[in-house]
């Protein structure tokens, strides 16, 4: 069970990892500015690490005559248990976050053990998602792991366990404060998945983890700059987007079962308004934040705009060509790669030396 709970992990790191150092040998050789390369870096990252993501979570088992074998349909039902795609974005932000802070002085062990706990920590709220989901996805989504018969409840329980025992175990290096806030982040996760994602406060939970995830980062890397709470307003906006894209979707499943989140609050005809408010409304205050506090590195800053807000506006484009539940959802991972882009070069303005 620990190699495969591993496995992705170590997917998510060496391919980032590996295009970083790349860009790195190109940014010598041709002479680009090292921000400007950086930047360029983390989006070839970001895209590979989203078609990797996306190509694990969305091959269903019935759907693949290849994949017959008792044991490849474990695993594939492992592999689907944690969410890969939104492991995926949190991991990669917070990998973006922790390098763009520490820079040079990033130390690479700890580097390591700080994502490793992040990332058990994760699979421990995805995992326990499904488990406490698996009736409604009988129905809804039949084709995941535990609504399968793929993955028992007992086999979850115990996957829980074990990442919740990996998560203890690098947390305990980087110190106590690290521990308590990737506990606070875990215990963010678990209230959204038993208690608040039916109700109308479902966002909460998602902001708290926003609030607590870049503190967790900059504990972890021993590296904190207060000028990195401006990025609070446009961070929470984001937040409010993404989680929206993700739940807007599910609106007529949540009340035909009784649900009443957020999002079924809303509506979908004025829940989609606010996912496009939000995310426009992010970029202004992105660039209106970064000329703040770094006017001279306007290219970089926009580079960055300019990326994320192509992501936005194709999926505005996308998504009044064809107004459903399957393009809003399909929609989803842009919008969260294109917030992981924006925050990237954002964080690239703010401290473009390393100091």
């Amino acid at each position: 069970m620990i190699p495969i709970l591993i496995l992705p992990f170590t997917v998510t790191i060496i391919v980032p990892a590996i295009i970083l150092s790349a860009s790195k040998s190109i940014a010598i050789g041709w002479g680009l500015a090292a921000p400007l390369n950086f930047l360029l870096s983390i989006i070839g990252a970001g895209v590979i690490v989203l078609g990797l993501a996306l190509i694990a979570e969305t091959i269903a088992p019935q759907q693949q005559n290849w994949m017959t074998m008792a044991l490849l349909r474990r695993l594939q039902g492992y592999w689907l248990m944690i969410h890969p795609f939104p492991v995926t974005m949190v991991v990669t932000f917070a990998a973006v976050l922790a390098v763009a802070t520490a820079r040079d002085a990033l130390e690479p062990l700890r580097f390591v053990r700080a994502i490793a706990a992040l990332f058990f920590s994760q699979v421990v709220v995805g995992i326990s998602n499904d488990y406490r989901d698996q009736r409604l996805d009988s129905q809804g989504q039949p084709w995941k792991p535990l609504a399968r018969g793929i993955v028992t409840r007992n086999e979850a329980r115990a996957s829980i366990a074990v990442a919740f025992a990996l998560m203890l175990a690098f947390a305990i290096s980087l110190g106590p404060l690290a521990l308590i806030l990737v506990l606070l982040g875990t215990f963010a996760g678990l209230l959204y998945n038993f208690w608040l994602r039916d109700t109308p406060f479902s966002w909460l939970p998602y902001l708290l983890g926003f609030i607590v995830l870049p503190i967790y980062v900059w504990v972890a890397v021993e590296r904190v700059d207060a000028r990195q709470l401006v990025l609070v307003p446009t961070g929470i906006l984001l937040l409010l987007a993404v989680h929206l894209a993700q739940t807007i979707p599910d609106i007529e499943t949540d009340i035909v079962v009784g649900a009443r989140g957020f999002a079924v609050a809303l509506g979908r005809a004025h829940g989609t308004r606010v996912v496009w408010s939000a995310l426009i409304g992010a970029q202004v205050l992105a660039l209106a934040s970064a000329l703040l506090l770094s006017p001279v590195n306007l290219p970089i800053v926009g580079a960055a705009l300019g990326v994320s807000s192509g992501f936005v506006v194709a999926s505005i484009v996308v998504y009044h060509r064809n107004p459903t539940s399957t393009t809003l959802r399909a929609l989803f991972r842009p919008i969260a790669v294109s917030a992981v882009i924006l925050v990237a070069g954002w964080l690239i303005v703010l401290n473009p030396t390393g100091r």
